[in-house]
């Protein structure tokens, strides 16, 4: 796809940003999270816990943990993301496109990482604004 891409606008200026969290830090992060059911409503044990035990703060719903956040299977989902991802990154880093952004902290923390990234690249002239 992203030589595809570039066959359709290879001249456009471009910048991919990569989000890195070491796997342990992803391990715990989503080993904590639970979920309702009902409504689908999302708690953090740590960062953002249900009010009632284990109970839904929204529709009072009985929160679950999905089998996917088992860390065995977690381990194995970072697994497969890197094997399928890394010639994409490899890709972009050929093309100097690729910027790793710490994705370690709060949302907040992170996304001014993210907006400093794009900055700078605008700064240099890498990527263009678009206006609407």
């Amino acid at each position: 796809q992203a030589e595809a891409l570039n066959k359709i606008d290879g001249e456009r200026p471009e910048i991919v940003i990569g989000i890195e969290v070491p796997s342990e830090v992803l391990i715990e992060r989503l080993s904590r999270r639970w979920i309702c059911p009902s409504c689908q409503a999302i708690y953090d044990l740590t960062v953002q816990p249900a009010k009632g035990q284990g109970q839904c703060d929204v529709c009072q719903g009985k929160l679950v943990q999905r089998p996917d956040d088992d860390p065995v299977v977690i381990r194995e989902r970072i697994k497969v993301y890197a094997e399928q991802t890394a010639k994409l990154k490899d890709y972009y880093l050929r093309k100097r496109s690729y910027r790793p952004v710490d994705g370690r902290g709060t949302i907040e923390e992170i996304f001014q990482r993210i907006v400093h990234v794009v900055d700078e690249a605008l700064g240099k002239g890498e990527i263009r604004r678009v206006e609407t």
